[in-house]
């Protein structure tokens, strides 16, 4: 299942960041490939079980999910895809402590939580979480800190172009 999720996961990461996929006429195609990625990625979810160790696949899952649902503008979507990826990625996380992949992984799927938030005290909190989140994370890998802090900036910048366009 791991391979056929990387292979599922190329396919929609690729798919939505090109920004070519993104104008009129790609549109359609774009979508269409987006729906078959969610149906694949949520079968591979299913297919996973309840298995422990498989909660950083399922993480992976339902984070793609809420990002393909971000993309189509889906907030309901998006809430209950990061929410399932946090809780998986936390829940692996607690069972590795070491494993700061599904650390990064939950604070990926609090970002998309934070970008469809409106209230802003709420979205307050879970940007607080995400910033508390990096400190911890840059302090055990320090490694991938430059990294982890261009995700945080980006984020960060993503959280302020949305509030702005809301009137925030």
């Amino acid at each position: 299942l791991g391979q056929l999720l990387d292979a599922y996961d190329e396919v929609a990461t690729t798919t939505l960041n090109n920004p070519s996929f993104r104008s009129g006429e790609m549109r359609q195609f774009r979508d269409a490939v987006l729906g078959q990625s969610a149906e694949r990625l949520r079968d591979i979810a299913a297919r996973s079980g309840d298995d422990p160790r498989d909660r950083p696949l399922r993480g992976l899952c339902f984070l793609r999910l809420s990002d393909i649902a971000l993309a189509r503008g889906d907030a309901a979507a998006v809430r209950w895809y990061a929410r399932r990826a946090a809780e998986e990625y936390e829940g692996a996380a607690a069972d590795q402590p070491a494993d700061t992949a599904s650390r990064h992984g939950a604070f990926l799927a609090v970002m998309n939580l934070a970008r469809v938030e409106d209230d802003g005290p709420a979205r307050e909190r879970l940007i607080d979480r995400v910033r508390t989140g990096y400190a911890g994370l840059a302090a055990a890998a320090p490694g991938a800190a430059a990294a982890n802090s261009l995700h945080l900036a980006l984020f960060l910048y993503d959280v302020a172009v949305l509030a702005d366009a809301r009137g925030d």
